[in-house]
């Protein structure tokens, strides 16, 4: 699993070398699920969307085209971290950076709850309405 973004899809102003590692590391894991998927290792891709880390702050400082957008998304609540990985995971909120500990949930959904055969070759997005419902669904369900 790696981790994509946006940027992989989207040409920002100032942002050649990211955009294009991220369009890259993309096809990199489409023809890597190809190679490998006969040996039974299958290769897929996560969508997070923007969220709140320390690379966000500092895109935040930056003075660029685009900036605006990023400046305009409210921070993410902070608390316990603890409390934050037990508390049931949600959609990404709309206008807002995610908290790293749900994106961390998405994951860990994907590399445990998703067959082989369907999470290989694909590039999920957090955001995508199909694929919250069954996350949301799987982690309720699992804590019962």
């Amino acid at each position: 699993l790696h981790v994509s973004s946006g940027a992989a899809h989207s040409a920002l102003r100032g942002w050649l070398p990211y955009c294009t590692t991220k369009a890259a590391l993309l096809h990199l894991m489409r023809c890597l699920d190809k190679e490998l998927a006969e040996e039974g290792v299958r290769v897929g891709s996560a969508m997070p969307g923007v969220v709140d880390t320390d690379m966000q702050a500092s895109i935040r400082g930056l003075d660029f085209p685009d900036v605006g957008y990023f400046r305009s998304l409210q921070r993410a609540p902070h608390g316990d971290i603890q409390a934050s990985l037990a508390a049931r995971p949600a959609p990404p909120p709309g206008g807002a950076l995610d908290r790293p500990e749900n994106v961390a949930q998405f994951l860990a959904w994907l590399l445990l709850d998703v067959q082989a055969d369907e999470f290989g070759g694909r590039e999920w997005d957090i955001h995508d309405q199909a694929s919250q419902q069954r996350w949301l669904s799987a982690v309720a369900a699992a804590r019962g």
